[in-house]
């Protein structure tokens, strides 16, 4: 039979920007306990975040991972002159602290807690830096987990 695959709203808007975005597209994550990746493994450790919460002095470790560009044959083409076509570059940025890698849902619960708003101000003050530190020219922030 056939199976039929659809991704969440976030996998939709990641598909809609790779194919109309002109440029490189980046996606900045947090690294959370339900995540069984080992992004130290295959990722490259940059530059630290540097951020405070509560009076506290917090550093975020940051890694990069830029996935390599296949290129596809054009199923449409019909002469053998035809070229490649290239996916759109993509990088991602995942941001690990225990704030973030405590939590066993993806979304911090319950919400009224003062570590819930912690988690919430370290990951935007880590959104924000990543953003002075990148400069994009456009930023699509879908949500803040």
């Amino acid at each position: 039979g056939v199976v039929k695959a659809l991704a969440g709203g976030l996998g939709k808007v990641a598909g809609i920007l790779c194919d109309h975005h002109p440029g490189p597209l980046v996606s900045v994550h947090a690294w959370w306990s339900g995540d069984d990746h080992n992004y130290a493994a295959f990722a490259t450790k940059v530059e630290p975040i540097h951020a405070v919460v509560s009076g506290r002095p917090m550093i975020c470790n940051v890694y990069r991972y830029e996935r390599p560009l296949p290129t596809f044959e054009d199923p449409d083409a019909t002469t053998e002159s035809s070229t490649p076509t290239q996916l759109p570059r993509v990088t991602w940025y995942i941001v690990e602290h225990p704030l973030f890698k405590s939590r066993q849902e993806i979304y911090p619960v319950p919400q009224p807690k003062k570590s819930t708003l912690q988690v919430y101000a370290l990951w935007s003050q880590a959104v924000a830096r990543l953003i002075d530190r990148l400069q994009p020219d456009v930023f699509h922030c879908p949500d803040f987990h």
